[in-house]
């Protein structure tokens, strides 16, 4: 098990006055490079422990050149090797410096642990390369040791304005009432499962939702029970559709650029969830559910060049807004399915969830009937 706090505070106590190796016995030579990409590593100290919780030091070297190499004479025994790299030069150790040791090239994997090496008399040993894999970060005026990944990924002040002058913007309407408990969603595709950001919608209407640079549907919801879920009896809108019994009513998608908020967009409250989960106009009594029998039969193909459909489904929409799902099967392995239905008009949405985790997530296909580009040209019934 590593142990960074201890290995860091054996460095600091003995910095300054690492011990000579003995000179009776005859040494041995280990050499390698301190590797860290796009760092300076002219401010490196290689130091070799003679014990596996390294706290025991016995030589402390310097870097050959600026590529890294290093070269140390050690007497016969088994050690163990570290890097430190002082990014400003202070001579301590602080947030942002670097820390690595041989054997271990990803800080996250636990299953990574120290290696030895074994030093004999006479003999040179190469390739001892030590990758800086953690860095010392400044988490809650505490200084911890985390993987250098993470804490090179940290949000750079630049990137944290972005965040804050990037989104949309809009209203929502609600035609004769005044709106309370509103929301609205962004969504990358139109499976409307990809949800990346939410705003509470202001008494009069007004929303303002920060979100990264991309394409998003919007989904306005009216939460009137309070659940904050989308169920029976919640109002919505979608951007992009003025009226749900129109066959023309298609999403339209928002293009959000960088450091720029896209204004002025107006999401029309035209629909509301009944029972059963059915996709309902807002105005006018629900109708009369009639059961249709599932005569009509649908054969078809998801094509995906490479990709195996193990897990794709299916599913038959009424509508081009792909709310409510009239039936979903699975494929077979080569994408063939087949749908039974009642006679009708429908659009086809095919989910391939690649990592099997139950959600639409990266790397996941979508695709629609009639549409080789889901994200410009709308479904096709």
């Amino acid at each position: 098990m590593r142990k960074p706090f201890a290995l860091v505070i054996a460095f600091l106590s003995t910095l300054l006055s690492a011990p000579c190796p003995g000179q009776e016995a005859e040494l041995g030579t280990i050499s390698g490079r301190v590797i860290w990409e796009g760092h300076d590593l002219s401010q490196t100290t290689v130091q070799v422990y003679s014990d596996v919780k390294m706290t025991k030091l016995v030589s402390t070297g310097v870097l050959l050149n600026e590529r890294g190499v290093y070269q140390l004479d050690l007497p016969p025994g088994t050690y163990y090797i570290a890097a430190f790299v002082d990014q400003n030069g202070n001579g301590r150790m602080d947030e942002g410096d670097g820390i690595g040791i041989y054997g271990i090239t990803n800080w996250a994997d636990p299953k990574q642990d120290k290696k030895p090496v074994r030093v004999e008399a006479g003999k040179i040993i190469t390739g001892i390369d030590i990758h800086i894999t953690a860095v010392l970060a400044n988490i809650d005026g505490k200084l911890q040791v985390v993987p250098a990944q993470l804490y090179e990924n940290k949000p750079s002040l630049e990137e944290e304005l972005e965040k804050l002058a990037t989104g949309v913007s809009g209203k929502v309407i609600l035609e004769g009432g005044s709106i309370e408990n509103g929301l609205v969603f962004a969504y990358t595709d139109l499976s409307w499962k990809n949800r990346v950001g939410s705003a509470e919608v202001e008494p009069d209407g007004s929303f303002r939702m920060n979100l990264p640079p991309g394409r998003y549907y919007l989904l306005a919801v009216i939460d009137r029970n309070k659940s904050n879920l989308f169920d029976t009896g919640d109002l919505f809108g979608i951007y992009g559709v003025e009226d749900l019994r129109s066959k023309e009513s298609f999403p339209k998608p928002v293009l959000v650029e960088p450091r720029r908020f896209t204004e002025g967009l107006e999401i029309k409250i035209i629909g509301r969830r009944g029972e059963g989960g059915r996709i309902l106009p807002i105005q006018g009594e629900a109708p009369k559910v009639v059961l249709e029998a599932r005569s009509a039969e649908l054969r078809g193909k998801v094509i995906w060049k490479g990709v195996s459909f193990d897990r794709c489904v299916v599913q038959a929409y009424r509508d081009p807004t792909f709310t409510k799902a009239v039936d979903a099967v699975g494929t077979s392995p080569d994408g063939s399915f087949t749908m039974l239905l009642p006679p009708g008009e429908y659009y086809l949405l095919a989910e391939v969830p690649l990592d099997g985790d139950g959600k639409y997530s990266a790397g996941d296909g979508l695709g629609a009937s009639g549409t080789d580009d889901l994200t410009e040209r709308p479904p096709q019934k």
